[in-house]
């Protein structure tokens, strides 16, 4: 049996990732009950290195609902 995930999850995504394909990030909400997806069209595999402002933004954003 695979493991279900209930807490709130954020996943940030580089759409430009050449490691790891953005359709890994399809289909995530049969595994993941409340997950939101940002995908930043401008990142590749170091989102965070290459945009430390907009994903800070996005973790303050989300950590500010709960």
């Amino acid at each position: 049996e695979t493991a279900h995930i209930s807490a709130p999850t954020l996943l940030i995504w580089g759409e430009h990732d050449i490691a790891l394909g953005i359709e890994l990030t399809q289909g995530l909400e049969q595994w993941v009950d409340q997950i939101e997806v940002k995908r930043l069209p401008d990142s590749g595999h170091w989102v965070q290195q290459e945009q430390p402002d907009k994903v800070n933004q996005l973790m303050l954003n989300f950590l500010q609902e709960f």
